[in-house]
């Protein structure tokens, strides 16, 4: 069987060919890889996570707060009008951590039962949108009175 001579591939093009294949290939994987870091939105802007909790009630560093129930309070909102779920963390004596979640809440307020006298506890709200948005909020802390006539 004969070869037509134009269609005769020399050694060194082959070479070329194969590499030339090969970078395409490479190139073809890499915009491959980057298009689907950001997977598509189906047109929806990109959700925002919730703003900081701030304004703390009782205000952080406050002292004499009343050792009774103590209505802790916050103000967070969403920029996308999202809803919001608050993870309260609350400790007695020492800085919150994932262990001491106190409650799961919609609400901006969580009541704390009895506490004791001249007692410090902290605690920090950690604001979740309902499309995952998360915001951790700074820790806070306040102090309980001395005087136990004084709710």
């Amino acid at each position: 069987m004969s070869v037509h001579p134009n269609w005769r591939v020399e050694g060194s093009e082959v070479k070329k060919v194969l590499f030339i294949v090969l970078l395409r290939f490479v190139v073809l994987a890499l915009f491959s890889c980057v298009a689907n870091q950001n997977p598509p939105n189906n047109g929806e802007p990109p959700n925002n996570p919730p703003t900081m909790p701030s304004n703390p009630k009782p205000a952080d560093g406050e002292t004499g707060v009343r050792y009774g129930n103590v209505v802790l309070s916050w103000v967070c909102s969403d920029p996308d009008g999202d809803e919001l779920t608050f993870y309260v963390y609350f400790k007695k004596g020492a800085t919150p951590t994932e262990t001491d979640l106190a409650t799961v809440t919609t609400q901006a307020s969580y009541t704390v039962g009895e506490l004791n006298l001249i007692t410090t506890y902290y605690w920090k709200i950690v604001a979740e949108d309902d499309k995952g948005g998360k915001t951790e909020g700074p820790v806070w802390k306040f102090t309980t009175t001395s005087c136990p006539v004084c709710r």
